[in-house]
């Protein structure tokens, strides 16, 4: 079904399998639990739950599907992980999907993971002045 979903939007979908090119390329660990977007290709990561690894593909199609105009409103990683959660969970539902509560926990845990990125990427002193610059002092 994700295949079909993914062709439907024309995005390309590498599904990653144990020990193909992409790990021997990039390591194994690099895939477990993760997936990765670039434009409009995918590649789908080794999950051993397969509610994780579908919530994943949404999650990644979200990315996709965020609107420019919404896309260009946010201003940290967060936000724009945020919505590519919304749009993902939102294409799920419109497909009859529904995730359980530990698969929602686990996501929510994936997008906290990005709260703090920039101070934590730039350093605290260098994002301060992003912000001061751009008048984001309210972030």
């Amino acid at each position: 079904m994700i295949k079909e979903i993914a062709d439907y939007y024309g995005v390309e979908l590498v599904e990653v399998q144990s020990g193909d090119s992409f790990c021997k390329t990039n390591g194994e660990d690099t895939y477990i639990d993760r997936s990765f977007v670039a434009g409009k290709y995918i590649e789908l990561g080794i999950y051993t739950d397969p509610e994780k690894r579908l919530v994943s593909f949404f999650h990644e199609m979200g990315h996709i599907l965020t609107p420019k105009r919404v896309h260009n409103k946010c201003r940290t990683k967060y936000q724009v992980e945020e919505k590519a959660w919304k749009y993902g969970y939102k294409l799920a539902k419109s497909f009859g999907i529904e995730f359980n509560k530990d698969t929602k926990q686990w996501a929510k845990e994936q997008l906290n993971g990005y709260k703090g990125y920039e101070e934590r990427e730039m350093g605290e002193e260098v994002w301060a002045q992003i912000k001061k610059d751009r008048g984001w002092d309210n972030l």
